[in-house]
């Protein structure tokens, strides 16, 4: 969802969620209703574009969704790049200072656009409105569809053992192929071992487990550099010795 805004001064919202679950082979549509806090991303500041030797003030949700649009859900749309004059008001950054404007907003879940040691503007942030990472709820939002999209077939088909393994075989392949791709690290499903009960068979209700593991995007580097005196010693000895 994407909410226009009427002054440079207030936030869009963008990024819709969704979590993955099954429930009788379907997905269980109480867990991908996207939510009013971790569905939505915020960004500020609006930015200036010349258009027809005309500038015109544009939202910056327009920004973050072109930079979103501009790679895989499953990739943060930090770094993007803005193509515009310049934005409606500065956003100091520099990557290695805190207290700059930009990182104290992402700080407090607020995407923004600052120029950077890349030249031009950039998509600076890679979360949320709660905090979340925008590539995590990304990657979530596709599994769940395509869970969804998969499953829709086999409604009303006989749950017999064949059938069930079968199932499990193909979200195994499927997640497998994520894996090889290298959309996600790990993935596993299997029948869940304890809520597969005779109750729940008999009303036609089973579970299936879909545990999968997340890359994280690189947010922070640190580097501790210090003197080392001992090489110096190794060079010299070699230097002096030959």
């Amino acid at each position: 969802m994407i909410s226009a805004l009427k002054s440079p001064k207030q936030l869009t919202r963008f990024l819709p969620h969704c979590a993955p679950a099954l429930t009788s082979a379907k997905v269980n549509s109480s867990l991908i209703e996207p939510t009013s806090t971790e569905s939505k991303s915020k960004i500020d500041p609006w930015f200036i574009k010349t258009y027809d030797g005309a500038q015109l003030l544009m939202p910056a949700s327009i920004a973050l969704v072109a930079a979103m649009a501009s790679v895989d859900g499953w990739v943060s749309p930090q770094n993007r790049s803005v193509l515009c004059d310049e934005t409606a008001r500065n956003v100091s950054y520099k990557i290695n200072d805190k207290t700059t404007q930009a990182n104290f907003l992402n700080k407090h879940g607020v995407v923004t656009i600052a120029r950077t040691r890349m030249g031009g503007y950039s998509i600076i942030g890679n979360r949320t409105n709660t905090g979340r990472f925008i590539s995590h709820v990304g990657l979530e939002d596709l599994m769940a569809r395509k869970l969804e999209e998969t499953s829709q077939p086999l409604m009303g088909k006989q749950l017999t053992e064949e059938f069930m393994q079968q199932v499990i075989d193909r979200l195994t392949n499927w997640g497998q192929d994520l894996v090889a791709q290298g959309v996600i690290p790990v993935f596993k499903a299997f029948l869940h071992p304890g809520k597969n009960n005779l109750e729940s068979y008999i009303s036609g209700r089973w579970f299936l487990c879909v545990n999968y593991g997340r890359y994280s995007p690189n947010e922070h580097m640190v580097y501790e550099m210090s003197v080392d005196n001992g090489l110096i010693t190794a060079w010299l000895e070699v230097v002096v010795n030959g």
